[in-house]
């Protein structure tokens, strides 16, 4: 999956403070690139994973629309820089990021599974258009990707 998001938008939602926190490891109190890079990829391929059943086209123009999308993705990115270090994990394990990347990836799993709709979705009503159960309908005139049909009235079903 390719990068959905920037480090911009994982500072928006935590700071700049909490993203030079996570992502130091050498000390100088700036956060190393590479690493935010690194977050940014994997919770890119995250979102991919959650919105199970569209496509990486569908899924770009949907982050692209959807500022919500984009932030839910910027949460577990947030969610994943704050797990790498042990020093802010309570007694339990817990980690004081943990918020973020069950917030993030709780809107992306409803979106997938049609029970939260996306300002970027066109269509009212039940999903229609996704094995997943997504509702999505591209405005551009192409043709939805799954179908309704007489098995699968709400567009449903396996490949």
């Amino acid at each position: 999956m390719q990068r959905l998001i920037e480090r911009a938008d994982v500072v928006a939602v935590c700071g700049p403070r909490a993203v030079d926190q996570w992502c130091d490891d050498d000390g100088d109190g700036v956060a190393e690139a590479e690493v935010v890079d690194d977050a940014l990829d994997a919770a890119s391929d995250r979102a991919g994973l959650l919105l199970e059943g569209w496509s990486e086209e569908n899924v770009v123009e949907l982050v692209a629309r959807d500022r919500a999308v984009k932030r839910a993705i910027a949460e577990v990115a947030a969610g994943l820089m704050g797990r790498r270090r042990p020093e802010f994990a309570s007694d339990q394990g817990r980690f004081l990021s943990d918020a973020y990347l069950t917030r993030g990836e709780e809107t992306l799993k409803k979106i997938a599974k049609g029970a939260e709709r996306s300002a970027a979705q066109t269509t009212i009503g039940p999903p229609a258009a996704s094995t997943s159960g997504a509702s999505w309908v591209v405005t551009d005139g192409r043709e939805p990707f799954a179908r309704p049909s007489k098995a699968f009235p709400t567009g449903r079903g396996g490949f």
